[in-house]
């Protein structure tokens, strides 16, 4: 049956996280539902809603997500346009949603859909006040859902598994429009590419690539390497120059290309020869399981979300995390040897069964049922 399910993102960032929330209310609108966004004013979120036909409303979030005053106008919002489900896409929005159902409506049902890990323990009297007005905390991974329950107080009979889904049908001919997408970016035909796409960021570990190629090069083992993505929103950081001079430092700006943000993000995968994970714990990686959908071999580094994505190095091959040398060990493996397409395909099976967006979509819709 059709429900109203509001989703509240009160990023101004664009990233993973944004691309997930905004991704899910179009999906839930496609099946039928009807769908409130609600989100930052002049944010990324809010453009892409419009440009997407998702209905969207705008709130003044505050600089403490936590306040009063802000859970008043949250809940004046879904009063107005009659919404009791509401999804919380952001650990900050929490606080937010929890005060709007203590205060003004204890009829809302909340549900938190995970996608950063708990770095330390929320086990204190504030975290377990917020937490515990929550109807459903989603993890999208097993792991994840091991850490909410050892670092939280929140009862584990509210916490449940839904794999974060993708659109795989675009992913599953991506290879097909090598050359052209190769073209279409200024890149070698025929060269050997080895890429990382997502933002540019110190925590996405794409120095760390730069420096496994310097070390191959050394044992005249080359390639190219290819980043896809742009900066992080209002980074000053400026860690695109560093990369530049990271590659002029180990004589490789010949084999370095750095490209812009791809909204059709799939064909930036056909461009690929291998992916890497060089983040140094990931906590899910949408970009892993889309490189797999694609067909692109994962080298991934082993902590974080990677190792249970990639099966333990079953549908993919882990390096030690933020270490050059055993990336460059795994990449001189895997460049003598590279997956035969019998392999290709099992892992293309393997993210249609499990991370096709159906699949989360159907168990969303599982769970808020059960609210009822």
């Amino acid at each position: 049956m059709p429900k109203r399910i509001c989703l509240i993102c009160g990023s101004k960032a664009w990233g993973g996280l944004e691309i997930n929330i905004v991704r899910l209310a179009g999906w839930l609108k496609d099946r039928g539902h009807s769908i409130l966004l609600v989100c930052e004013a002049g944010s990324k979120v809010e453009a892409e809603a419009q440009k997407k036909g998702i209905p969207s409303r705008t709130l003044k979030f505050g600089k403490s997500y936590g306040n009063i005053a802000a859970a008043s106008r949250l809940n004046k919002i879904l009063m107005e346009e009659g919404f009791y489900l509401l999804i919380i896409s952001r650990s900050k929005e929490i606080n937010l949603a929890a005060f709007a159902k203590y205060f003004f409506n204890k009829k809302l049902k909340l549900a938190y859909m995970q996608q950063m890990q708990l770095g330390v323990d929320k086990r204190d009297f504030f975290h377990t006040f917020f937490y515990n007005r929550l109807d459903a905390w989603i993890a999208p991974l097993n792991w994840l859902a091991d850490q909410v329950v050892k670092r939280t107080k929140i009862s584990p009979s509210k916490v449940c598994v839904i794999p974060l889904g993708i659109e795989t049908e675009k992913f599953l001919t991506a290879k097909s429009q090598r050359e052209k997408i190769r073209e279409k970016l200024n890149l070698p035909i025929d060269e050997f590419i080895v890429g990382i796409i997502g933002r540019l960021d110190p925590l996405k570990g794409q120095e760390y690539l730069i420096k496994a190629a310097a070390i191959l090069k050394k044992k005249n083992i080359n390639f190219k390497v290819l980043f896809v993505g742009d900066e992080t929103y209002d980074d000053t950081r400026q860690y695109p120059a560093h990369l530049k001079k990271l590659s002029f430092e180990n004589e490789l700006e010949r084999d370095i290309y750095l490209r812009p943000f791809m909204s059709n993000v799939e064909l930036a995968y056909a461009a690929l020869d291998i992916f890497v994970m060089a983040t140094e714990a990931e906590t899910y990686g949408m970009v892993t399981i889309e490189s797999l959908a694609a067909g692109i071999p994962v080298i991934g580094s082993n902590r974080g979300g990677t190792p249970e994505l990639l099966k333990n190095g079953k549908s993919g091959f882990l390096f030690k995390s933020q270490d050059e040398n055993d990336l460059a060990v795994k990449l001189e493996a895997l460049l003598a040897k590279m997956p035969d397409q019998e392999w290709i395909k099992i892992q293309q099976q393997y993210v249609l069964n499990t991370f096709n967006y159906t699949i989360q979509v159907e168990k969303l819709e599982k769970l808020l049922n059960s609210f009822e």
